[in-house]
């Protein structure tokens, strides 16, 4: 009756045609209890599947914070799509607030779009803002992240603090002059 031999059992049926209807509901049946078994398989694979994705992402969320420079990616306008925890030390943002927002913001000068294209010069030396109002000397290094049809899908930008770099270098140089005035 499951397989949809109902409405055969309004006819009167010779006993031949009879197991010839049960056999093809019996077929039937066992095709949609397969095919119930075989969609349970494949649901319980993408809750397998997506399990795994979700701990892939944990894991690449993890290794990017754990990384000793700011780490910003950008759409293709160049607005923020990732900013890790040395990035928010750096600039004082939260990832929260400053995602979606123009790279531009984190610019001692937004106008200065400088060190921005990956076929430049290199790292580039430049004064970011924090978010207080403080300037970072920073050295930012900037590349396209590429599909596999190598379309640019988005833009990586590794900041640097200079801070302290630049503090000790300032402290050899005067050391340097007054062992020359010596």
């Amino acid at each position: 009756l499951e397989g949809g031999a109902a409405g055969y059992l309004t006819q009167p049926l010779d006993e031949t045609e009879l197991r010839r209807l049960i056999a093809k509901a019996l077929t039937e049946h066992k095709r949609l209890s397969d095919m119930r078994q075989l969609l349970g398989d494949l649901m319980e694979g993408r809750s397998d599947l997506q399990a795994k994705v979700a701990e892939r992402e944990r894991y690449l969320s993890q290794l990017i914070d754990a990384a000793p420079f700011g780490i910003v990616s950008t759409d293709g306008d160049g607005n923020i799509l990732t900013f890790n925890g040395k990035a928010e030390q750096i600039h004082g943002y939260e990832e929260s607030r400053i995602k979606g927002q123009p790279l531009s913001k984190l610019f001692a000068d937004p106008a200065d779009r400088s060190g921005l294209d990956p076929g430049g010069p290199g790292p580039v030396r430049r004064q970011h803002r924090r978010q207080n109002g403080e300037f970072v000397p920073v050295l930012l290094h900037s590349s396209d992240v590429l599909d596999s049809t190598r379309r640019v899908i988005a833009r990586l930008h590794v900041i640097e603090d200079r801070t302290e770099r630049e503090h000790v270098e300032g402290q050899l140089l005067q050391a340097e002059r007054l062992s020359v005035l010596g």
